[in-house]
C-alpha cells in the first residue's frame, strides 16, 4: 500500500476514535487545541519524495533544488512527484518556485477538455457533483463521467462515498489548493457566467425546496454579480436573481441566526435601488429582524417607511399583515417598555 494511502487510512481511524471520544465526553467543556507542525527536514522530504515515487529518479542537482524550493512543505513534494509520474521521466524537468506554480504546471499538462472540466468543477467548490459540472460546461453526462474518471486516476480529484445529492456522483478536489489554483485561472467574465450556470443547476435540482438551497444561490449569484461588474460586463438578470435569493436566504436564516438574516435583507435593500416595491419588500424584513433583536425604535421607523408602499401591492401587504397579526409582532413593538436612559 502506498504511504499516502496509509496516512489516509490512519486519519479515518483517528477521526472515528475522536468522534467516539466526543460522544462520551459531551458533558465536558471542550476547547480546541492548535497543533503547530514544523517543516520537514531535507532528509525527511527526500524520504517522502522517494516513497511517493517508489524509486529514486532525480539527479542530485535537481533534487537539491527541489528540496530548497519545497521549504519543508510536504504538499510541494507530493505535487512534484505526481507531475513527475505524469511526465514519465525527469529529464529537463523544471522545478517551479512555489507550490502554487507547481500546481499550475500540473494543470497545464492536462489536455484542454480536462483542464476546462476542472475549471467548471472549481466554480462549484471544493466538493462538486457530476451533474453540476455537466450543466456548467454544457456537456453530455457520460462524457463528463469518463473525463472525471481520468482526473480521479491522475489524482486531481477523488470520488466521495455517499453523495449528499440523490442520484448525483459527488467528488472533491484532492487539495483545496488545487481547486483554488484552477479557479483563479478562469478569466472574470467566463467565471461569472459559470457561476450563473451553477446557480441555475441548483435551482433545477432544488425543485420546490428552493429555500433550502438559498445560501448556495446567494454565493453563486453574488460571485457572478461582482465578477461581472469587475469585468465591465454584467450578466443579464443576475442582480434580480441575487435579490430574490437574498430574501429566501434571509427568510430561512430568521429561524437560526437573526443577525445573519438581517444582513441578507439589507443586501437585498441595496440591490433594489430605487424600485420602491422591491425595496419595501426587503425593508419590511429588515424591520422584522430588528424587532426580533429588540431594536424596537428602528424597526418601527422602517415599518412606517415600508408598509405604505406595500399597501399599493395588495397580495404582498396582505401576506405581511397576516404574519404581523399572527405573531403579534407589531403590538409587541408598540407595547415594549422604553429602556430608561442612564
Amino acid at each position: 500500500m502506498r504511504p499516502d494511502r496509509d496516512i489516509n487510512l490512519y486519519s479515518r481511524d483517528y477521526l472515528r476514535r475522536f468522534r467516539l471520544w466526543m460522544l462520551l465526553s459531551r458533558d465536558t467543556p471542550w476547547q480546541p487545541t492548535t497543533i503547530s507542525l514544523s517543516p520537514l527536514t531535507s532528509d525527511d522530504a527526500s524520504r517522502l519524495l522517494q516513497a511517493l515515487l517508489e524509486r529514486s529518479v532525480l539527479a542530485a542537482e535537481t533534487q537539491s533544488l527541489l528540496l530548497e524550493r519545497a521549504g519543508g512543505n510536504p504538499l510541494y513534494a507530493e505535487q512534484f512527484a505526481r507531475m513527475l509520474v505524469e511526465r514519465g521521466d525527469a529529464e529537463g524537468i523544471a522545478v517551479p518556485e512555489t507550490v502554487h506554480a507547481l500546481v499550475a504546471a500540473r494543470l497545464d499538462t492536462l489536455r484542454p477538455e480536462l483542464k476546462s472540466l476542472l475549471h467548471d468543477a472549481a466554480v462549484v467548490g471544493r466538493v462538486f457533483w457530476l451533474g453540476a459540472v455537466a450543466a456548467i460546461g454544457g456537456h453530455d453526462r457520460a462524457e463528463v463521467r469518463r473525463d472525471l474518471n481520468e482526473l480521479v486516476r491522475r489524482e486531481f480529484v477523488r470520488s466521495v462515498r455517499g453523495s449528499s445529492i440523490e442520484g448525483e456522483d459527488e467528488l472533491s478536489f484532492w487539495h483545496a489548493l488545487v481547486r483554488d489554483v484552477a479557479y483563479q485561472q478562469i478569466p472574470r467574465a467566463p467565471r461569472a457566467e459559470k457561476h450563473v450556470a451553477a446557480a441555475r443547476w441548483v435551482e433545477t435540482i432544488a425543485g420546490e425546496r428552493l429555500e433550502d438551497h438559498a445560501g448556495i444561490l446567494v454565493h453563486h449569484y453574488s460571485e457572478a454579480h461582482e465578477l461581472g461588474r469587475a469585468a465591465g460586463r454584467e450578466v443579464a438578470d443576475v442582480s434580480e436573481r441575487l435579490r430574490v435569493a437574498l430574501l429566501l436566504a434571509g427568510d430561512r436564516a430568521l429561524q437560526l441566526d437573526v443577525q445573519a438574516a438581517e444582513g441578507y435583507f439589507r443586501q437585498a435593500v441595496e440591490l433594489a435601488g430605487d424600485r420602491s416595491t422591491e425595496r419595501a419588500q426587503a425593508l419590511v424584513r429588515v424591520a422584522w429582524a430588528l424587532g426580533s433583536r429588540g431594536e424596537a425604535a428602528e424597526a418601527t421607523a422602517i415599518y412606517a417607511e415600508a408598509i405604505p408602499v406595500l399597501l399599493e401591492t395588495e397580495v404582498e401587504v396582505v401576506l405581511w399583515l397576516v404574519v404581523l397579526v399572527e405573531h403579534e409582532h407589531w403590538s409587541s413593538l408598540r407595547q415594549r417598555p422604553a429602556v430608561p436612559s442612564t
